[in-house]
């Protein structure tokens, strides 16, 4: 089921492709403050490269649109504080800067026997109204992007490491469980969550693409179709060809696919799992009246734009003691140890909480393109070739 994306080493045929977008980029390049490895080493270039398929110029094309995205929006100093903090600090600070109620993801679950990293989201108890409507004013919906992109930018470090030491690319694998979908207000029938979706996913996507080797719904009830009408036109074919289908978590081919990726003591209940805590999904926050008013007495943002984020003595503290000097996760995290970094390879040079459904839809200009796709029982289906609303963000 894995077989969506390319693990192997750079080439050197690819290698000598990655110095000639190097050179078309040299002036992007010379911009950065912070020229890291997993911005500007051959992995990454490699991941732009691959995605186009190996046209040389598309590739350039997206790595400059991507090197002046960073610049202009102050991803550098964004990112600043939080790459070096460990697995578990990571999470820590996560769930101190997000919505209580926002899509439940855990972006490292866990680590495949190929190393890949697990990435867990259960998106049918996203309260969808109550993110856009109860929050406090410092934190608009731009934070919620920044949150975003800090998240993308940590996991591609994570990955970028992982990578190095094994000397072959790494990917995450993301499971997506839909049971309780339709029993909250769809997302695409909340306008700004539409709106924000459409303006940023495709930007988001092709800014860290090739990430993805396997993207699995599981669970999916009939609503799914009209969640997927919106979401098909926001990613690339490429993506989506990544993408399965099964549609209970329970029957006797999902659980062994599970199994095969991580134990059980990884996966949580809902997927027949034995972890009945996974971070920043369950317990559901949003069902914590603490942890709810706590985020709506906030005053000051976590993240802005252009500047270091947030970082609470709490989780600082927390990151001295279990982090490396070298930014990797401690030892005493197990299943889910980060690799070690190698020697750079850079260049020099609305509030409703549940479904109606007699809600009109989406306007006829947003969902004239929707099509159904097919599930049928027990069955693991291809996705149509139109893509997936992938769910990264806290």
């Amino acid at each position: 089921m894995m077989d969506g994306a390319d693990c192997s080493w750079p080439s050197q045929g690819e290698l000598a492709q990655i110095e000639e977008i190097r050179k078309v980029c040299s002036g992007e390049l010379q911009k950065l403050s912070d020229p890291a490895r997993d911005v500007v080493g051959d992995v990454r270039i490699c991941r732009f490269l691959r995605f186009s398929e190996g046209n040389v110029k598309k590739a350039a094309e997206s790595y400059r649109e991507f090197l002046s995205w960073r610049v202009q929006e102050g991803v550098e100093k964004l990112r600043s504080g939080i790459l070096e903090l460990s697995l578990e600090d990571f999470l820590a600070w996560l769930d101190e800067v997000r919505s209580p109620f926002g899509p439940p993801v855990c972006p490292m679950l866990g680590e495949t026997p190929d190393g890949h990293m697990l990435v867990y989201a259960s998106p049918g108890w996203f309260k969808a109204a109550e993110f856009v409507k109860q929050r406090p004013a410092c934190h608009t919906m731009d934070t919620d992007l920044m949150i975003t992109w800090t998240v993308l930018e940590w996991m591609m470090k994570q990955l970028d490491d992982r990578c190095y030491k094994a000397q072959k690319m790494l990917y995450t694998v993301k499971i997506i469980d839909m049971k309780n979908l339709g029993n909250e207000k769809l997302p695409i029938f909340v306008s700004e969550i539409r709106n924000f979706a459409k303006t940023n996913m495709p930007q988001i996507m092709s800014k860290y693409c090739e990430h993805d080797i396997l993207i699995l719904v599981l669970n999916a009830p009939f609503v799914f179709r009209m969640v997927w009408a919106f979401a098909s036109a926001l990613m690339a074919k490429r993506q989506a060809r990544r993408m399965r289908l099964m549609a209970d978590s329970s029957s006797s081919e999902a659980q062994e696919f599970l199994k095969s990726l991580a134990p059980a003591s990884v996966w949580p209940e809902a997927i027949g799992g034995a972890r009945k805590a996974v971070p920043l999904c369950f317990p559901l926050a949003f069902e914590n009246k603490e942890r709810i008013a706590k985020w709506m007495a906030t005053t000051t943002p976590p993240v802005v734009r252009g500047q270091a984020p947030v970082i609470s003595k709490t989780i600082l503290g927390m990151s001295q003691e279990a982090a490396k000097p070298d930014g990797s996760i401690a030892e005493k995290q197990s299943s889910t140890e980060a690799p070690a970094s190698t020697p750079a390879q850079v260049p020099e040079n609305e509030v409703q909480p549940t479904a109606n459904a007699n809600e009109a839809p989406a306007p006829a200009s947003e969902t004239k393109e929707m099509q159904p796709i097919v599930m049928d029982e027990g069955k693991t289906e291809v996705a149509p070739s139109t893509g997936w609303f992938c769910c990264t963000s806290g």
